[in-house]
């Protein structure tokens, strides 16, 4: 079972548990780095960096407010994970309960 093709990224940046609570933040409302630096108490070149992988694979967009750039989350990739991982569980339910009947019928022959 594959996953789409836009979803390594995503898989990847959502990997680093600062990027995972950028998103979290940027999902409260939209923010500049200066703002993401100030609420994550670290340097603001991480913050760039991090910001910076977010935007290359989709997951956050930036907007100019005169010379500050204001960032906010972007949840389309989100959906597209979140799709592949509905199929996903589907798929498994489906495997486990082929299982379950199968250890039933084995319980069955042995009885």
């Amino acid at each position: 079972m594959a996953r789409p093709a836009s979803t390594p990224d995503v898989f990847s940046a959502l990997g680093h548990p600062r990027r995972r609570l950028i998103l979290e933040l940027l999902g409260q409302q939209d923010l500049t780095v200066a703002e993401l630096t100030r609420e994550l108490g670290i340097a603001q070149p991480s913050v760039s960096e991090q910001l910076s992988l977010l935007r290359e694979v989709g997951l956050v967009d930036s907007t100019s407010q005169g010379r500050k750039r204001v960032y906010r989350i972007n949840p389309a990739p989100l959906r597209t994970v979140a799709d592949w991982l509905v199929h996903l569980d589907a798929f498994w339910d489906e495997r486990f309960a082929r299982l379950g009947r199968l250890l039933e019928d084995l319980d069955e022959e042995s009885t």
